[in-house]
Formats: C-alpha cells, sequence, structure tokens
C-alpha cells in the first residue's frame, strides 16, 4: 500500500519541481536601465552572432532559439529557447525546452552558464567604457 501511494504521489512532487524550475529566472546585476539593458543584450547577443527575436507586444523580451538538440534518429524535435528579460539594473534569464512528448528527465538548460558569459561581457564592457572617458578626460 505505502508504495502504491508514494508511486502516486512521487510523480506529482517532481512535476511540481520541474513546473516551479521552469518559473526561475537567473537575475544578471546591472547599473543601468531597462532601455540600455535590452541595448546590452541586442549586444552581447550579436557579438555572440546569434539570431535574436524580439517579442512584438514586450520589447524588453527578447529569445534565441537553439537548433534541432535531438540524436538524428528521433522524429520529434527538441529545442531550447533562451528569454531575456531586460528590466531596470538587472536581466533575468532562463531557457525551456520544446518538445510534443512527456519526459521524466527535463535537460539542463544552458541558461545559467548564459548568464554568467552575460555578466562577464558586461563587467568587460562597463570597464572599456570606463576607460574611454578617462582617456576623454585626459585630453
Amino acid at each position: 500500500m505505502f508504495v502504491l501511494i508514494l508511486l502516486i504521489i512521487l510523480p506529482v512532487i517532481f512535476g511540481i519541481y520541474r513546473y516551479a524550475q521552469t518559473l526561475r529566472f537567473v537575475s544578471v546585476p546591472t547599473p543601468y536601465n531597462m532601455l540600455q539593458n535590452r541595448q546590452l543584450v541586442q549586444q552581447f547577443l550579436a557579438a555572440m552572432h546569434l539570431a535574436v527575436f524580439q517579442h512584438p507586444e514586450a520589447p524588453d523580451v527578447l529569445q534565441i532559439i537553439s537548433r534541432n538538440i535531438q540524436p538524428s534518429g528521433y522524429k520529434n524535435e527538441q529545442r531550447e529557447i533562451m528569454v531575456f528579460i531586460a528590466d531596470d539594473k538587472r536581466i533575468l534569464v532562463n531557457s525551456h525546452f520544446t518538445n510534443s512528448g512527456i519526459t521524466l528527465v527535463r535537460s539542463a538548460g544552458n541558461y545559467r552558464k548564459m548568464a554568467k558569459g552575460l555578466e562577464k561581457w558586461i563587467n568587460s564592457t562597463i570597464q572599456n567604457n570606463n576607460k574611454d572617458i578617462d582617456r576623454q578626460n585626459n585630453f
């Protein structure tokens, strides 16, 4: 009886956990406002040579879509969709996967790695801008 209850409750808990993970965003802090953060994300993704989709009703939401990541023998496609939301003083990053079937193991998204790369790129951009300002002030 205990095993039967466990077999019912465990998938429910697992499903709730997976759903909560899709709602969690990584926050990348910045010193800029929403418009400047949107421009930063666009510049970062252009520097990475990625095609960007900007949501028509929400211009501060940018998305990139991966190639099919399923092995070539599978009939269903699976792609990772990464979402960037420009906000005041931060950029939010998350991803989810498209697939038509139910999977027990959720694929690990690359959004944390991309968020770290974005933060590193922003920090180097800020340092370069500060150097340019210092050079202009010296002349």
